[in-house]
């Protein structure tokens, strides 16, 4: 697949255009780093909101809460993501 599909991403955000070209390039050689690639794609987007709009991310708040209430509560707040 042609990079040309994620061109729009390049010029403001060029990890995520590396990200998404990468995961193109290798879904029938190696599947497994597509989807890790794919993986990565929805995370850089997702952790980007979180420090724009200035929002503690769901593992600070798993860390923080999980120090307090133990692994029980960790579990929870996992099911609530």
């Amino acid at each position: 697949m042609s990079t040309i599909t994620f061109v729009f991403l390049e010029k403001e955000f060029p990890t995520l255009f590396n990200v998404a070209s990468s995961a193109a390039f290798s879904p029938h050689t190696d599947p497994v780093h597509a989807l890790f690639k794919l993986r990565q794609f929805g995370e850089k987007p997702t952790a980007y909101i979180f420090v724009t709009l200035g929002l503690d991310t769901p593992v600070e708040i798993i860390l923080t809460q999980a120090g307090r209430n133990g692994h029980g509560h960790r579990v929870d707040l996992i099911k609530q993501i």
